[in-house]
C-alpha cells in the first residue's frame, strides 16, 4: 500500500510511507484471521485519531493522517461512515463539544468567528 501526502522529505511524508508500510506488512503476515478482517482491525484501530489541526467540517472532518487513512480504507472495502463519524456497525463514540486544545489539553476548542477558540482556558488560534 502507498501513501503519499505533503513533501518528499518531510515529516508528513515520512509519517505517512511508515503507515503505508506497516499496513501493507499487516495484510501480508500469515494469520488465522482473513486479509478483509484483518482490515478492518487496522481500520478501527486508525479512526478517530485525533491531531493537531483536523481539516474539514462536519461528516467530512478528518482528525489526522491515520483518520484519513482509515476513512479511505473503510471506503475501499465499502464501510459507511454514519453522521456522527462512527462506522456503521461499531460502538457509538462519546461526543464531544470540540477537538483538543494544545494549551489545556481539555476537548474544548471550537471554530468561532474565524478562530479556534477553547472555551475552557480561553487559548485561540486565528
Amino acid at each position: 500500500m502507498f501513501v503519499q501526502v505533503g513533501k518528499a522529505g518531510s515529516d508528513t511524508m515520512a509519517v505517512a510511507e511508515a503507515l503505508g508500510r506497516l499496513v501493507s506488512l499487516v495484510l501480508r503476515l500469515p494469520s488465522p484471521l482473513s486479509a478483509g478482517r484483518r482490515l478492518e482491525e487496522v481500520i478501527s484501530q486508525l479512526s478517530r485519531i485525533g491531531g493537531g489541526q483536523p481539516t474539514g467540517f462536519g461528516s467530512a472532518k478528518v482528525l489526522s493522517l491515520p483518520d484519513a487513512l482509515a476513512r479511505v480504507l473503510g471506503e475501499h472495502i465499502g464501510q459507511e461512515r454514519t453522521l456522527a463519524g462512527t462506522r456503521a456497525g461499531a460502538p457509538p463514540v462519546p461526543r464531544t463539544i470540540g477537538d483538543l486544545c494544545k494549551e489545556c489539553g481539555q476537548a474544548t476548542l471550537i471554530y468561532e468567528e474565524g478562530c479556534k477558540k477553547c472555551v475552557s482556558c480561553g487559548y485561540n488560534e486565528c
